[in-house]
């Protein structure tokens, strides 16, 4: 995420008030930590995936009301749950494509530059990133998808907290 708001702090440089050209690390070295810092992205990249797709796949397995696999009653997802899943996996492919695709396209340029463009198409990425991280941080804490596998995390939520959220109850 670093990398995408340095990348339009670069872009926006020329346009930015003295006052805070002045503050900030010279070019080269905003344009190296943006580089480096999408390319540490690339790689945490991996078991994000891994563990993303898992928790996806186990919501679509089990969308709908009343599931019940061999006569038991197992723990069911809105259909809510899958449709915010989806479009926070889909933001994250959008992104991790573009992360690709910025490393292989700066890795030879000097002291890995990005161009107007890739500024542009950051800022963008930018506001696609915090809008999966939002609806990520809303399918865990709205929905308890992956804070207890398979296992009663809203009712125990709702234990706790009422059902509406908010403060604890008193005993």
């Amino acid at each position: 995420m670093a990398s995408y708001g340095i990348d339009s702090m670069l872009v926006a440089r020329p346009y930015l008030p003295l006052i805070i050209n002045n503050v900030l690390p010279a070019t080269k070295i905003l344009s190296e930590i943006s580089y480096y810092s999408n390319l540490a992205g690339l790689v945490l990249l991996v078991p994000a995936v891994i563990t993303g797709f898992h928790e996806w796949w186990e919501i679509a397995k089990f969308k709908g009301e009343n599931k019940f696999v061999d006569g038991v009653k197992v723990q069911s997802y809105p259909d809510r749950a899958f449709n915010v899943a989806t479009i926070h996996g889909l933001l994250n492919v959008a992104v991790a494509a573009y992360s690709l695709y910025s490393w292989r396209a700066r890795r030879l340029l000097p002291n890995h530059m990005p161009t107007t463009k890739m500024g542009l198409a950051s800022a963008g990425m930018l506001v696609g990133l915090i809008s999966s991280a939002a609806l990520g941080g809303h399918l865990v804490y709205h929905e308890a998808i992956g804070v207890q596998r398979m296992g009663t995390g809203v009712e125990e939520r709702k234990k706790m907290f009422g059902s509406g959220g908010g403060e604890k109850k008193a005993q």
